[in-house]
């Protein structure tokens, strides 16, 4: 397959050697999320004397804690813009790697029993042919021998997106844009629950999603994997 449709470097977009997933000049140009963080979301931040940044210092969230990989920089958004929007499905298999090498432990001390995506509305889900932070999870789930769900929670409204709009806004445009499916049942040994999508800025999606699962049991603990994360500060 990697002959017939060649895979492409997530960093420069050319095409890669058969058997890669990144090409030898790029392997080290994301930035990788390193201390100190912030305890909640994970977000670096500028001092080890703080525990968390300023958006978790300011703001009540639903969810438990989470992390994420790189730091959503140019070099990252252009990348997540052509998995997105160009359809370079390949890269996913790389950005699973990256996330499974870097957060396998934290995964695990955290006894996840399922992996949900982040859900897209169809309008979305229709043009692009898949949902990005589906591909992360399923991929992830298969790693990590940890069981997949998908379609718990559904976008009823295709929202504008979250980048457009002010922190305030973004919290807005999502009050009633995610809901719960009811022709989806959470079985009922899970009880720890790992979202999963492609960006984490303000938390506000995230949040939104653990509202929503908050609703149909308030003894889940939801935690949240991200590929890339905003700073801090």
């Amino acid at each position: 397959m990697d002959f017939i449709y060649p895979r492409r470097c997530p960093v420069c977009d050319d095409v890669l050697p058969i058997g890669q997933l990144i090409c030898d000049i790029c392997v080290d140009k994301f930035v990788k999320i390193k201390e100190p963080l912030c305890k909640n979301c994970g977000k670096i931040i500028e001092s080890e004397e703080d525990e968390y940044c300023k958006d978790c210092s300011e703001k009540k969230f639903i969810y438990n804690e989470g992390r994420g990989v790189f730091l959503y920089n140019k070099l990252m958004k252009d990348s997540i813009s052509r998995f997105k929007y160009k359809a370079r499905c390949d890269y996913a298999d790389y950005y699973v790697e990256c996330i499974y090498k870097e957060l396998k432990k934290y995964i695990e001390d955290l006894h996840i029993d399922v992996i949900m995506p982040v859900p897209i509305h169809r309008n979305k889900l229709r043009i692009r042919g898949f949902n990005q932070a589906g591909l992360i999870a399923r991929g992830l789930a298969r790693k990590m021998k940890i069981d997949y769900l998908e379609d718990v929670l559904i976008r009823v409204e295709d929202t504008k997106p979250q980048k457009e709009l002010s922190s305030i806004d973004r919290r807005n445009n999502l009050i009633n844009a995610i809901s719960i499916n009811d022709k989806v049942t959470i079985p009922e040994y899970i009880n720890n629950i790992l979202l999963i999508d492609d960006i984490y800025t303000t938390g506000a999606t995230i949040n939104a999603c653990a509202k929503k699962i908050k609703l149909i049991d308030l003894k889940y603990n939801i935690y949240f994997i991200t590929l890339a994360i905003g700073k801090g500060f």
